[in-house]
């Protein structure tokens, strides 16, 4: 498990509560997949 904080987390966080699954970084696509995860981004 990589613990995210500080900004990376906030933005992750925003991410997650709009419903983002695809997101882009430096050119490469990377998927999110919510597999029955608990919504702890209060």
């Amino acid at each position: 498990m990589k613990k995210l904080e500080g900004y990376a987390a906030k933005v992750l966080k925003e991410m997650i509560r709009e419903g983002e699954s695809i997101f882009e970084i430096d050119g490469k696509k990377y998927f999110f997949f919510n597999w029955g995860a608990k919504d702890n981004c209060s």
